[in-house]
């Protein structure tokens, strides 16, 4: 088997059940929940679990900067600014 891989994830329960059943073609999601899914049937072990927003701090920064988006779905290159430090802090195993 390839590698392990954990997502820990603060997306709503709604979600992880389109993502575990599939969802429609018109779905506004649908193209992404695909790819989702595509992603964790792969030759991996994937567990997909919920962490609450206090849990991870970069979930918290993402949801507060999204919360004052326009734009239903935001894309960056890189990191958004402000998501640096939370970046260091979790991949050294830091928590708040």
């Amino acid at each position: 088997m390839g590698s392990d891989l954990s997502f820990w994830n603060r997306t709503p329960w709604k979600l992880f059940l389109l993502i575990e059943k599939g969802c429609s073609c018109f779905h506004p999601y649908w193209s992404l929940i695909g790819d989702i899914h595509l992603l964790l049937h792969r030759s991996w072990q994937v567990r997909v679990q919920h962490v609450l927003r206090e849990g991870n701090q970069c979930a918290d920064h993402l949801a507060k900067l999204g919360s004052r988006q326009v734009d239903s779905v935001m894309e960056w290159d890189s990191p958004p600014p402000g998501l640096g430090l939370h970046l260091q802090a979790d991949a050294i195993g830091l928590f708040f």
